[in-house]
């Protein structure tokens, strides 16, 4: 079975009910791939919610998905090189949890979906699989 990595970004629409192509693509795939997070976007998804009860919901629709420790200090070196690679390449990413996904997807092989800019900048610079709509 394939995984796919999912970014915060899916996520939070996912959990909002927008019918963005991201999220279809996540419902289309949900079952038939393993699905997978990182502790960093489970973070980013968690600290914005203020009601209980919401957060509830939020953590049953989380535990769908396999979380992934992201960092450590091997993974941090990588992103830092990736961050100043794309630096020099003339793109600045505006979240270093972004670069942290990006090295993590491409090191492990994974294909992330995301409706980020920042990844459709980074991704032809650094080999990254990002998941993009047919366009028909």
């Amino acid at each position: 079975m394939t995984a796919l990595f999912l970014d915060t970004s899916v996520i939070i629409d996912h959990l909002r009910g927008r019918p963005t192509p991201q999220v279809l693509e996540l419902q289309r795939r949900a079952g038939l791939e393993v699905l997978l997070i990182g502790d960093l976007v489970l973070m980013e998804v968690l600290q914005g919610i203020r009601e209980p009860r919401l957060l509830r919901a939020t953590e049953e629709v989380l535990a769908a998905f396999t979380c992934l420790d992201l960092a450590g200090a091997r993974r941090a070196r990588s992103a830092a090189h990736l961050y100043r690679q794309l630096r020099a390449a003339g793109v600045t990413p505006h979240s270093s949890i972004d670069v942290l996904i990006a090295s993590f997807c491409v090191e492990e092989g994974l294909e992330l979906l995301a409706s980020d800019r920042d990844f459709h900048l980074m991704a032809p610079l650094v080999g990254l699989r990002l998941w993009e709509p047919l366009l028909s």
